[in-house]
């Protein structure tokens, strides 16, 4: 009991596999569910959903009494009708649970295929092997049947029988064994397909192979297909490589010895008829078939024919063998090439042998029998471009015959190569070379190869100098004999001569040479006549006419008058221009006086020579290029006189062409642009600036003068001149930036040619401007009384101010230089205002000076004072009523005053620079934090004060001050003069 409930314990730690088979009776059908659950489960743990699973309505469950069918008195599992839900009913314990068998296993075989070798002519019964099949079901679901399988033929069956052995049948083995005697011979190997199926409902089954290989039994001797065999084998067949053939000799290699010795071993050997070792047997091949190989190649001229005997021995045991007679000829192969009597012929032939004539004959000799010793003879080729099959013929009996006459002199020996050839297949040649020496005969005469003249006769002229002396060579007569030997070999002769005391001929050489010097009294011509002839049996010979002319020497060389000739061409010249040269000169006369002139390689000049007749040619120099003497201006040129001697003799003369200018280049300045810049009030004779510009041309032609071009208006003629020499520009006038801030002058640049050429170019002059004059102020209206009751902001009077200047130099700063409290200038409007209301305690009378500045390096200002009255209302209306009663004496006197004015002003403005200068260089003084800059802190003017000075309109435009700025007073300004009925005692304005 412990141990069973020890196991019990340790199994319930395990998972078992519980098939539950519930079948469901549901309307005829049923189902089959399996769920897999562990041992010792709790009682009400869910197993599955039945209803769900087999797809059954929860709704039919209890009508239909759905139920759970089980053996035991208190089931294991109960199913819930209400949702279908399979649950454990009491704890299970796997000992306890019978499972009822399923056939759901198939039969199987212990291997897929059995393998089995079996002797041929076994005994009947003889078991083949057994197999065996296991099913894993119970009872009769695991009873296993063997039956052949339903693609086994009939003849299998016949010869094969499955049984079960005796007492085995419950061990599921059974037998193959023989119903018949198996014959290797007829079929080796079987397929045998066996079935195991068990016996349950359905069945179940599976198949295994069983390969049955049929072993061999020596059973039959080796038997040979034909008796005797009859072989034709080539007599060329290589050893080891060439089977023989049968006997219908079709030129196919096949196998000849054909025999049946069942599947044994076996082995071939020759017992007779191969004492030399030509044959042998090769078996070792994959068809087991013996051939006869050649152990050593066979001869048909040594042997025709062999006898053998051939048995055949089997493997087996006991022994078996058999034997065959074989007949072996040997066939003729076309393996002898034809062989000539020798390895060389040489053969001497007479030259010019009659056509037709047999000449020499070749004979061969061939081993081999019929076609193949059948020989024919053809001529196959000569050496170098003789050719020979024109000359020679050969016919079948190896006879050489001449088809044409041989020349010893165009072919003296050659030889060709004879081809012998058989008619066998493949045709087999063999070639003999044939030397020939073609012996001379004298044929022919001598040639004469020089003197030849131009109609080919045989007759020359030869000229000598009369100076020379004895022995000398005058002339070697050439002739040549095309035959050899004796026949060619020539002498020479004298045959005519006019003086034999002048000439004389070598008979070897053909050499004519004098045998004395020429006197004055031997005369000019001379003819020789000169026999050529050979020394063949019958003499061949040949003529040559030689005339001597005796000529005078040449002595002198051509000279010119002078050694050097200078010549002078303008390079405006044309092409073709030409200049006659001076001839040169040589005593000798004839061919050896001038015949020609050569001048040196050059580019500009060529050479023309007049004939004048009776040696007189005169040489003639052309331009052909035009000449520039900017480029080079001179030319070396090298003039030579040659005479006609061989060699010549020359002479030469030296020829300079200089080369005069034409003016043909205009003046060419340095620069495409000139500019400069110039203060202004620059010193008169300040040098601005200088133009340069070159001409290429000499001379006057080069020479360039400089002048302003026409179209230079007269006030600048009266501010610049220009030095036409130097080309210097010289300021001449005073030159205001405030006139003309800028100058462009056209210069000219002309040369002194007879046709001046000249080029324009422009200068540039910037006038650089300079602080050179003083501000100027207007008071162009003012109040002449002010109520005391007037408001803040009230204009007392208006002022404008002008600097003619430009830059820093224009740029004015305005400012009320007394200190006041009432009064402020607007630097925009130049208007000057009250800043408050007038009080009891304030003065009546108010003095305003104004000062105006530049901003020049050397600052220059000037100075106006304003005097405003303050009264009572009642008073500036009657003030206003003077105005008006005074206004026409006022302007009577306008131009007295002004007059006054100016004057003024020019005088303080040089007192006021004179004192500015000293005060400047005596103290310095820093202005910039004097004076007062505006709201915007730019320290320029952005307005316009216009004013009046007598009949001129003026415009000011300088730096805006701020209302109630002042300046630093330290520079005497100028006051301005206001009609005297608007002045007091102090010369100040009053309002």
């Amino acid at each position: 009991m412990e141990q069973r409930g020890c196991g019990a314990w340790l199994e319930g730690r395990q998972w078992v596999v519980l098939l539950v088979a519930l079948i469901f009776f549901w309307s005829g059908a049923s189902a089959q569910i399996k769920y897999s659950i562990s041992e010792e489960l709790k009682e009400g743990t869910v197993v599955g959903n039945i209803a769900k699973d087999l797809g059954i309505d929860l709704s039919t469950l209890t009508e239909r009494g759905f139920r759970i069918v089980s053996g035991s008195t208190e089931p294991l599992f109960q199913v819930n009708r209400h949702d279908g839900i399979l649950y454990v009913n009491r704890k299970i314990d796997r000992e306890e649970v019978y499972v009822l068998d399923v056939n759901d296993n198939t039969p199987l075989f212990t291997k897929d295929v059995y393998s089995v070798m079996l002797n041929e002519n076994s005994p009947l019964g003889t078991t083949v092997i057994q197999v065996n099949a296991t099913d894993l079901d119970d009872g009769v679901n695991g009873h296993v049947i063997y039956l052949f399988g339903n693609d086994v033929n009939s003849n299998i069956q016949k010869i094969f029988d499955l049984d079960a052995k005796t007492g085995q049948i419950t061990d599921n083995i059974y037998s193959v064994v023989t119903k018949s005697q198996l014959d290797r011979e007829k079929q080796a190997h079987y397929d045998v397909i066996i079935l195991a199926k068990d016996s349950g409902q359905p069945f179940l089954s599976s198949v295994t192979t069983i390969s049955v290989v049929v072993s061999d039994v020596n059973d039959n001797s080796p038997e040979f297909s034909l008796s005797p065999y009859t072989f034709y084998v080539l007599e060329n067949n290589d050893p080891g490589g060439s089977h023989l053939q049968d006997v219908n000799y079709d030129g196919t290699l096949c196998h000849s010895i054909q025999y049946r010795s069942g599947d044994n071993r076996y082995m071939f050997r020759i017992v007779s008829g191969s004492k030399e070792g030509f044959l042998q047997i090769n078996q070792d091949n994959g068809d087991k078939i013996p051939f006869l190989i050649l152990k050593k190649p066979l001869d048909r001229e040594q042997k025709l024919e062999m006898m053998l005997v051939l048995t055949a021995f089997d493997g087996g045991k006991p022994v078996r063998s058999g034997t065959v007679n074989i007949t072996i000829t040997v066939i003729d192969v076309n393996d002898n090439a034809p062989v000539f009597e020798r390895q060389v012929y040489t053969v001497t032939l007479d030259e010019n042998t009659p056509l037709g004539e047999s000449l020499f004959s070749l004979s061969t000799s061939d081993r081999d029998q019929d076609d193949n010793a059948r020989v024919s003879y053809h001529i196959w080729k000569g050496d170098g471009d003789t050719p020979i099959v024109s000359y020679l013929n050969i016919n079948s009996d190896g006879n050489i015959y001449a088809l044409k006459s041989f020349d010893f002199e165009a072919t003296k020996t050659f030889k060709f190569q004879v081809v012998a050839t058989d008619s066998g297949t493949p045709l087999l040649s063999s070639n003999v070379t044939v030397n020939v020496f073609i012996l001379d005969q004298n044929d022919n005469a001598p040639v004469i190869l020089y003197p030849v003249s131009a109609n080919g006769s045989a007759e020359g002229v030869e000229e000598i100098p009369r100076n020379v002396n004895a022995g000398h060579l005058v002339t070697k007569v050439r002739a040549y004999d095309a035959d050899i030997g004796y026949n060619g070999w020539l002498l020479f002769s004298l045959q005519e001569v006019t003086d034999h005391s002048l000439f004389a001929l070598d008979r070897y050489t053909g050499q004519i040479r004098t045998l004395r010097s020429f006197t004055e009294t031997d005369e000019a011509d001379h003819k020789l006549v000169i026999l050529v002839k050979d020394n063949g049996n019958v003499s061949l010979s040949a003529t040559a006419t030689v005339i001597i002319k005796v000529l005078d020497v040449n002595d002198h060389s051509p000279s010119f008058p002078e050694k050097e000739k200078r010549l002078e061409m303008s390079e405006s010249a044309l092409q073709g221009t030409r200049f006659q040269l001076h001839a040169a000169d040589d005593p000798d006369s004839g061919q050896y006086s001038v015949q020609q002139y050569k001048l040196s390689q050059n580019d500009h000049f060529r050479l023309e020579v007049k004939d004048r007749g009776d040696d007189r040619k005169t040489p003639i120099l052309v331009l052909q290029k035009t000449l520039d003497r900017e480029a080079l201006k001179s030319h070396k040129l090298i003039l030579t006189a040659l005479d006609g001697g061989k060699p010549p003799r020359s002479g030469e003369i030296r020829i300079t062409v200089d080369v005069s200018d034409v003016n043909d280049n205009a003046p060419v300045f340095t620069k495409e642009l000139y500019s400069v810049l110039l203060n202004e009030n620059a010193p008169l004779g300040t040098t601005v600036i200088q133009v340069n510009a070159t001409d290429l041309d000499e001379g006057s032609n080069g020479e360039v003068t400089y002048y302003f071009a026409n179209d230079v208006q007269g006030k600048v003629r009266k501010r610049f001149d220009l030095d036409p020499k130097t080309g210097e520009i010289i300021v001449t006038g005073v030159i205001d930036y405030e006139e003309n801030k800028i100058y462009e002058i056209d210069i000219q640049a002309s040369d002194k040619g007879t046709a001046a050429l000249t080029t324009e170019k422009s200068v540039i002059i910037k006038i650089v401007d300079v602080n050179d004059n003083a501000p100027e102020i207007e008071v162009t209206s003012f109040a002449n009384a002010i109520p005391e009751n007037s408001r803040p902001g009230t204009t007392v009077a208006l002022i404008n101010v002008n600097d003619l200047d430009s830059g820093l130099n224009g740029k004015v700063l305005s400012s009320i230089i007394t200190d006041h409290s009432l009064f402020a200038l607007d630097r925009y409007t130049g208007q000057i205002r009250t800043l408050r209301s007038f009080t009891e305690t304030d003065e009546a009378e108010h003095k305003l000076v104004i000062l105006v500045k530049d901003n020049g390096n050397v600052s220059l200002s000037a100075t106006a004072t304003v005097i405003i009255n303050v009264v009572e209302p009642k008073e500036a209306f009657a003030a206003s009523d003077v105005k008006s009663s005074v206004k026409y004496e006022e302007e009577n006197s306008v131009t007295f005053y002004l007059t006054i004015t100016l004057g003024s002003v020019s005088t303080l403005f040089l007192i006021s620079i004179i004192v500015l200068i000293v005060m400047q260089c005596s103290k310095p003084t820093d202005y910039s934090s004097k004076y007062l800059q505006d709201v915007n802190n730019d320290g320029t003017l952005c307005h316009s004060i216009q004013y009046r000075s007598g009949d001129k309109r003026y415009m000011l435009v300088g730096p805006r001050m701020s209302i109630g700025s002042t300046i630093v007073p330290g520079s005497n300004g100028n006051t301005l003069v206001i009609p005297e009925h608007r002045r007091r005692a102090s010369g100040e304005v009053r309002s």
